[in-house]
């Protein structure tokens, strides 16, 4: 049997799904939450500590796209679904208007190398203040593998006190350029913030020109008239009579050079020791990234599943995340 979140509560989740047509099974998160990281920021107003608030919309009649038991993937495409966030003046969305496919996904994992996993994507996004999006994500991770019990996609928000918020919410700039990570301390089912944005429009025509004012009152008297204009320079006078020259000093004797010490002999060269097998590079708390599904490297304890762009072509790869022990 695939999905369901938290083993609390499923009683939203079942009224939402018995409600009808498809648009009834929407549901949408509203969050809050702090800056934790900022990296080359084109905002600079937006630092560390800055709090920010958002929203997501899913619909719980998504169809899972992955046919494995332990990972759900729900892909949704077009309004209302994805993701809003508003960080001071600036808002970062989805854009739900012309996506070019599916441009927002919810993917669930249960019980898989030692975690619960819940995860959200935003592919095509809004540009913001005309600076591109390249991914808007958040991410969860349990490695007591108790808030998940499958992979069913409910309508009962994640509590993040339950989860640990390794990478959090990421929202990161075209070609991964910058990025600006928090945390998301609230959910809950409910609306969107409202968004607003300092973006100015085009200056408006001038107006007409307004009445001549009174005149203003004439100037005390006996106050001091303008500057006139500076005189020509002068000649320049006779140079005075030099100075008599200083006299020099002695020159002080050089010291007599010391004796050059004897040269000690050559030591023999030791015999060269056989080389030894050559070490991994890597100090303890190290990350390295293997194909996800490949083997579990020796001496490393796994962290997290992640996707990055592919280096030639377009789509995405799914690498796990393992750490040096």
């Amino acid at each position: 049997m695939k999905l369901s979140l938290a083993r609390s509560s499923c009683a939203l989740a079942l009224a939402l799904c018995t409600a009808g047509p498809a648009l009834a099974q929407d549901v949408t998160f509203a969050f809050t939450g702090t800056l934790t990281y900022v990296d080359r920021s084109p905002f600079p107003e937006l630092t560390t500590g800055t709090p920010f608030a958002g929203c997501y919309t899913v619909n719980l009649a998504t169809e899972d796209s992955n046919g494995a038991d332990w990972v759900s993937d729900y892909w949704h495409t077009g309004a209302p679904y994805g993701i809003t966030v508003q960080i001071g003046s600036h808002a970062f969305r989805t854009n739900t208007a012309t996506p070019p496919g599916p441009q927002f996904l919810v993917e669930l994992i249960n019980d898989q190398y030692g975690l619960d996993n819940y995860l959200l994507r935003s592919y095509y996004n809004l540009p913001t203040d005309g600076f591109l999006i390249e991914h808007i994500s958040w991410q969860l991770d349990d490695p007591t593998q108790q808030n998940l019990t499958s992979t069913e996609l409910s309508g009962v928000p994640p509590i993040p006190s339950q989860w640990q918020q390794w990478f959090g919410l990421d929202i990161a700039g075209q070609g991964l350029s910058w990025l600006l990570r928090g945390q998301i301390d609230t959910v809950q089912v409910g609306q969107c913030p409202p968004i607003t944005t300092t973006t100015q429009g085009p200056p408006g025509p001038p107006g007409p020109e307004g009445p001549q004012g009174p005149q203003g009152l004439p100037g005390v008297p006996g106050e001091p008239g303008p500057a006139g204009p500076q005189g020509l320079q002068g000649p320049q006078g006779e140079p005075g009579p030099q100075g008599l020259p200083g006299g020099t000093g002695p020159e002080g004797a050089p010291g007599a050079p010391g004796p050059q010490g004897v040269v000690g002999p050559a030591g023999l060269p030791g015999a060269v020791g056989p080389a030894g097998p050559q070490g991994e590079g890597l100090f303890p708390g190290s990350m390295v990234m293997v194909t996800r599904g490949g083997p579990v490297p020796a001496g490393y304890t796994f962290v997290a599943t992640v996707e990055l762009p592919r280096a030639i072509g377009p789509g995405r790869v799914l690498v796990d995340l393992y750490r040096r022990n």
